[in-house]
């Protein structure tokens, strides 16, 4: 009688944690809407509660019941958690898993003497909630570019999990049930229930700590970008600038960096109105993500000033890409109320290879560049001229050399 009640105790306890548990989530997802997937992390829990109930009375009601219906809502709640986790990486949710796994459990218990055979249980069962444990894991790590500190945690306890739960299958003839398909130990029911309690808390907590981050790199995405072109401001720079410069200065790589100033735009202002500004400035950031490589990083620094950093590239190199950066914006007609706009832009271009790795030198280089592009005729890009601070190829000392040419 004894063992009963401890084996009761032990799933009614494990079990009223886990409906606390899911009741917060279900609190937490309303009060956030913006976090779908809290709401089926909560029906996750919430089935895993309700398990408990059914799982908790074993050999006082029929095994149909108690291991049939218990097992049941338990591959459910481990089907949520993969749900989960495949709404969180933005992916659509699939039924056919979730409502397949309890169906076919159900199903087995069709089969005469299937509820007394204690080994196929164990593996009818594990298969699945280690199939969805996998695949929740599966999910976080297809997402885990987003570089959410959690990824990884999260990511260890579902494989952990998914593997407690393949490992029943391969200790079916070596370990006492619930954890092998031997007899019932109460030592085995304890460490069982533990091994649930310590990843049904862990996940939790870390899915909590997922959203947080998501919602904290949100609110910075949307603090360091500018509304109107969708390009990071100068706040991003700041802080872009620095850690790519760290970076470039520790593998000896060159930096470019680009500073670009649209010409005579307060005249399309007094003359079209800001709308017809606002259309030009977000037509020019599409030219600058067009004419750019992926890892090249482009910032709207305020008004009409712009600014690239583009890693790897020598002065000639990005003497070019600043050569096709004014040829296809010249060539770039804007519709606006009363007209067709056409505007051009100069651009200062320095490089670490003149000014060494410190972020105010270039900038200072690139900005007296932009300023000679504008005094000589505008619609061109300038090469800064400084005292080389590290060793310079001779074919850079040439490009040194290289003026902004005059367009038409």
């Amino acid at each position: 009688m004894s063992l009963e009640i401890d084996n009761f105790t032990i799933v009614v306890a494990t079990g009223a944690i886990v409906f606390v548990l899911g009741t917060l989530f279900v609190f937490m997802w309303q009060r956030d809407r913006r976090a779908p997937w809290l709401g089926w992390l909560a029906l996750g829990y919430l089935m895993g509660a309700l398990a408990t109930l059914f799982l908790a009375p074993r050999g006082n009601v029929p095994n149909l019941y108690s291991m049939g219906v218990g097992t049941a809502f338990l591959l459910l709640a481990f089907g949520f958690l993969w749900v989960s986790c495949r709404v969180f990486a933005g992916r659509r949710v699939i039924w056919l898993p979730i409502i397949a796994a309890p169906t076919l459990w159900m199903s087995s218990f069709i089969i005469t003497g299937f509820s007394e055979m204690v080994g196929v249980r164990v593996i009818v069962a594990s298969l699945p909630a280690a199939g969805f444990l996998l695949m929740a894991a599966r999910e976080l790590w297809l997402n885990r570019d987003e570089g959410l500190p959690s990824y990884g945690p999260a990511i260890g306890f579902f494989v952990s999990a998914g593997f407690f739960f393949a490992f029943r299958i391969a200790a079916v003839g070596l370990l006492p049930f619930p954890i092998g398909g031997l007899d019932l130990h109460p030592a085995a029911m304890a460490t069982f229930n533990f091994v649930i309690f310590f990843h049904a808390a862990f996940i939790s907590f870390l899915m909590v700590s997922l959203t947080k981050e998501r919602h904290e790199a949100a609110q910075r995405t949307l603090a360091e970008s500018d509304v109107l072109t969708g390009l990071p401001n100068r706040r991003a720079f700041v802080s872009d600038a620095e850690r790519l410069m760290r970076r470039q200065k520790n593998i000896h790589s060159p930096l470019a960096l680009l500073t670009l100033d649209l010409d005579h735009f307060k005249l399309v202002n007094d003359r079209y109105g800001h709308d017809a500004g606002d259309r030009v400035l977000g037509e020019f950031a599409k030219v600058l993500t067009a004419s750019l490589r992926y890892e090249d990083l482009r910032f709207r620094m305020g008004g009409e000033e712009f600014c690239c950093l583009l890693p790897g590239l020598t002065l000639r190199e990005a003497h070019a890409v600043a050569e096709r950066i004014c040829d296809t914006f010249q060539s770039t007609a804007v519709e606006v109320l009363g007209g067709t706009v056409r505007c051009t832009v100069s651009i200062g271009i320095s490089s670490t290879d003149i000014c060494g790795y410190v972020l105010e030198d270039l900038l200072s280089e690139a900005d007296a560049a932009t300023y000679e592009a504008k005094a000589t005729g505008r619609n061109r890009a300038v090469l800064a001229i400084a005292a080389p601070k590290v060793p310079v190829p001779q074919t850079v000392g040439k490009v040194t050399e290289i003026r902004g040419r005059r367009r038409a």
